[in-house]
């Protein structure tokens, strides 16, 4: 019983809300579309090559945008996305090298994905986003 309290006691400091952190951090994040057509991966997002090859089947990846952007805790940041798509992330938590993000993906008035991620320093993730008249928008999101 006292490994079960103690447990939980660990989770719930482990994975607590902000205290005496900062209660901001910057994420990179990247606009990439992706396509069925010639062109294999930009230069640019070569670091993120084997997860794009491994999750998705296209045959061309292109960079289109890239921005630093702060991320508050339970505060949403926006990103434009194209075709009127928009990318909001908040930080729920926050432990040494890694944080706690709630991302949301719209279109209009459509949520196309709402998910939390855990993601440590030098880490990313890749977000399925929306159809475009191009292709279809993946978002890379990276902490230094």
């Amino acid at each position: 019983m006292r490994i079960l309290a103690f447990s939980l006691l660990y989770l719930l400091f482990l994975f607590s809300p902000l205290t005496g952190q900062a209660e901001v951090i910057s994420v990179q994040v990247d606009v990439i579309l992706a396509q069925n057509s010639p062109g294999g991966v930009d230069p640019q997002i070569r670091n993120v090559q084997s997860k794009l090859t491994k999750v998705f089947n296209f045959s061309s990846y292109r960079l289109i945008s890239r921005e630093t952007v702060p991320v508050n805790i339970n505060k949403k940041s926006v990103v434009s996305l194209p075709e009127g798509g928009i990318l909001s992330l908040m930080l729920t938590a926050q432990n040494n090298d890694q944080a706690v993000i709630q991302a949301e993906i719209q279109k209009g008035i459509s949520s196309l994905l709402n998910t939390q991620f855990r993601l440590k320093k030098g880490g990313t993730i890749i977000l399925n986003g929306p159809s475009t008249s191009e292709g279809v928008t993946l978002v890379g999101v990276s902490m230094a």
